[in-house]
């Protein structure tokens, strides 16, 4: 009975290791989709800034410096510079925001595209049964499993005649056995808990990323062109009320999604670990100090006197030992790839505030501009050239670090891809070990993983 419960806790670290490796995977070819996307979009609006930067400083100088109506009319336009329409005013402005309008339209597409996409993954994952809730199934029925039979090993251990260092092996079996369970069921609460995190992080991200872009659009790009075509200036403010809403988007949006994340992770955690009857104390102190006390019975069975127990404590020694090895090879994996998304989450805040804050500062700066100058063309003109400048290098900032960062990050997964990385080593070497554990016990190893152990991945969201 007690290998048959070592086989079962074997099952659950294996199964624990298979959820790493196929729960929450990204769709093949994303990462370099999104870094088209991203850059189709920021280049555009770049493009777009530039255009309107040039525009507004070329022809400033023309305009009056006061008129009656908040927008320059047809007869004034006609009579500068002996302009026959206002065609060319009209029409730069329509060049200086349909790359704008463009660009985010493709990132919007870009973007559905990509929930299709993981939609379609995560269907694939819940029918190979690598989902959340069925391996919260599994884990949890395996968990009662090996209760039961250690409630009913206790039992026989009453009820056997034992010698005296037989009953002392016997409770020190069972004190490991129990530990090693808690140990295995707080690596998957962990996992669990990550899952969940990174599920919500989507959640948020992608309907954020929609809205924003969305105001950006529809909100401010499509309001300026009806504008500039109707030559009424009353629209001007009011689409500069959805660049800043989108601005202050663009800086906070994550800041609410990391804190989303971070929170669904506590929660998750604390609610599976209630589910699954564990403490929410470290699991390793506990299991250190039960391993310590059985690894000391080597010293008390005398190998000359009782040879068979003694072999069985030191193949169980060794068992145990391993079960620690299984688990710190995991926990390793798991806080190289928490390091990771937190330098990655740093500097995705601080790109963010950047870009975002320039283009919070344009819109609030052409809202007064747009109120305070409406009836005076040249000083309106010139300072929405000096607003756009704000916008203008938040945007080639952010574009450039795109281009540098995401190329890198491709560049890097590539070369993983075709060398084993620390982390698919140490991965391969945990179910080396647990298969050597089951053979140990006189059982066939299980299968190869169904897919090859990869490097951890860190998260992105769908747009930064």
């Amino acid at each position: 009975m007690t290998d048959d419960i070592i086989l079962k806790e074997i099952e659950l670290y294996r199964i624990n290791t298979n959820f790493r490796l196929e729960n929450n995977k990204s769709a093949p070819g994303r990462r370099v989709r999104m870094l088209v996307y991203q850059n189709i979009n920021y280049g555009c609006t770049f493009a777009g800034l530039m255009i309107n930067v040039i525009y507004n400083f070329q022809w400033y100088r023309r305009l009056p410096f006061h008129t009656s109506a908040k927008f320059v009319p047809k007869n004034v336009l006609a009579a500068v510079e002996h302009i026959p329409s206002q065609q060319i005013p009209v029409g730069t402005q329509f060049l200086a925001t349909m790359p704008r309008l463009v660009g985010k339209f493709i990132l919007i597409n870009g973007v559905l595209v990509e929930t299709a996409i993981a939609m379609k993954q995560k269907h694939k994952e819940k029918k190979e049964g690598f989902d959340v809730k069925a391996t919260d199934a599994r884990v949890l029925a395996l968990s009662r499993e090996i209760e039961a039979m250690l409630a009913h090993r206790g039992e026989l251990i009453m009820i056997s005649p034992l010698t005296g260092n037989e009953r002392k092996v016997a409770l020190a079996d069972s004190a490991a056995l129990s530990q090693a369970r808690n140990l295995s069921l707080q690596e998957y609460a962990k996992l669990h808990a990550n899952s969940i995190g990174a599920s919500t992080y989507n959640r948020v991200d992608t309907p954020l990323t929609l809205l924003k872009k969305s105001d950006g659009d529809f909100g401010a790009d499509v309001v300026r062109l009806i504008s500039a075509g109707n030559h009424d200036g009353a629209l001007s403010p009011i689409a500069s009320i959805s660049t800043t809403i989108s601005g202050a988007m663009s800086a906070w949006d994550p800041v609410v999604e990391l804190a989303a994340r971070g929170a669904a992770r506590a929660i998750s955690n604390r609610r599976e670990r209630r589910r699954l009857g564990i403490s929410e104390k470290d699991a390793m102190p506990a299991f250190q100090e039960s391993l310590k006390n059985y690894v000391s019975l080597e010293n008390l069975v005398d190998n000359a006197n009782e040879p068979v127990l003694a072999s069985i404590v030191q193949r169980r020694s060794e068992l145990f030992q391993s079960f620690g090895t299984a688990y710190n090879s995991m926990d390793f994996v798991n806080n190289r790839a928490t390091e990771e998304q937190r330098k990655h989450d740093k500097h995705s805040l601080i790109i963010h505030q950047i870009y975002g804050t320039s283009k919070y500062a344009r819109g609030a700066w052409l809202i007064y501009v747009g109120n305070r100058y409406a009836y005076y063309p040249r000083h309106n003109t010139f300072l929405t050239g000096c607003a756009g400048i704000s916008n203008f290098t938040g945007s080639a900032i952010r574009m450039a670090d795109t281009l540098h960062t995401d190329v890198i990050e491709i560049f890097r997964q590539h070369q993983l891809q075709s060398r084993r990385s620390v982390s698919a080593v140490i991965l391969n070497g945990r179910l080396n070990t647990l298969n050597e554990m089951q053979e140990t016990l006189g059982v066939q190893a299980s299968a190869p993983p169904r897919s090859p152990v990869k490097q951890p991945v860190v998260q992105h969201g769908i747009t930064d």
